[in-house]
């Protein structure tokens, strides 16, 4: 496994005592090179524009400017990983989000630890949504997607099933015994044919054609 280069964090909350434990917990882990940290969306920005910042997690309820509108600011930055972080967990929020280029969404009932865990995730190069999170895309509607209608392979649903798993090209590469090339081929089509846009679009095709059952998935990984 390569081992991951040092990233640097922005943490945006107008939570005080919240901010200081997140700054305590990540400052343990030797991955991350720099932690720094704003009140809001506005004082965020500042921020980016001072310094190198890998990947911002921000709450969404705050003054000045929430998390969602900081996101809607990155959008066209592709090159900053974007993680909500907000003790609810509403569909719209998500949603939004996607809409904007979101990596991740992590409810603050999360243990830290978990926290830590999905950053790493998302630094992999793929998205990582608590549970919370994933049972809410579970209600997506069908009208939010405009799909086509050319039917997917075998090969492809089985490659959507281990995308909705979290798994990585290389992992679904093993688990198909095909080579990464080829996954990357079935990605192209996946999104082809369904019209997702990312990873997110894929998983809401999933759900909402029955392809994936994320409730089963969750009683199984939760034993």
């Amino acid at each position: 496994m390569t081992k991951q280069k040092p990233f640097s964090v922005l943490l945006v909350d107008d939570h005080p005592v919240l901010l200081s434990g997140m700054v305590q917990v990540l400052n343990d882990d030797k991955r991350i090179s720099k932690i720094y940290t704003a009140n809001d969306g506005v004082e965020a920005l500042q921020k980016i524009k001072t310094s190198k910042i890998d990947i911002v997690v921000s709450d969404i309820q705050m003054p000045n400017m929430d998390g969602l509108e900081l996101l809607r600011a990155l959008r066209k930055n592709k090159k900053i990983k974007k993680v909500l972080f907000s003790f609810d967990c509403y569909l719209s929020d998500i949603k939004r989000g996607l809409s904007y280029g979101l990596d991740g969404y992590i409810t603050k009932s999360t243990p830290l630890s978990k926290l830590v865990y999905g950053l790493g995730v998302i630094l992999e190069g793929r998205e990582y949504f608590c549970p919370e999170a994933m049972s809410a895309l579970v209600t997506i509607q069908k009208d939010q997607f405009s799909f086509l209608n050319e039917p997917l392979t075998e090969k492809e649903r089985e490659v959507i099933c281990l995308l909705c798993e979290q798994r990585n090209n290389a992992e679904i590469a093993s688990s198909l015994m095909v080579s990464e090339n080829t996954v990357k081929s079935h990605r192209r089509a996946i999104k082809k044919k369904t019209g997702a846009h990312n990873l997110g679009g894929i998983i809401f095709y999933a759900l909402e054609h029955g392809i994936f059952d994320f409730r089963k998935y969750l009683n199984e990984k939760n034993r």
